[in-house]
């Protein structure tokens, strides 16, 4: 029942597209783990997953030449982003 927001950005280098929410946030200690496969946050049983979805989107990104990243705080939200290299 929050809000998300869609960004779209273009640098010099390089476009990012990414999503913004205002939840409960990503412990910094699983940070660096979320995009592997089978990851589940623990503790976090309302979600229910295999733990595959963002391991796939880093294949798609890295497929396509690019990366994907997350930046969050616990609190704070999250903000999930791809960023494609202009050519």
């Amino acid at each position: 029942n929050g809000t998300i927001i869609l960004k779209a950005t273009g640098k010099a280098e390089y476009i990012e597209i990414g999503v913004q929410d205002a939840g409960v946030g990503i412990d910094e200690n699983f940070q660096v783990r979320i995009f592997d496969r089978y990851f589940k946050i623990p503790g976090n049983t309302a979600k229910k997953g295999s733990g595959l979805g963002l391991a796939i989107s880093k294949d798609f990104a890295e497929a396509m030449g690019g990366t994907i990243g997350v930046s969050s705080q616990t609190g704070k939200g999250s903000y999930f982003y791809f960023r494609l290299l202009k050519s």
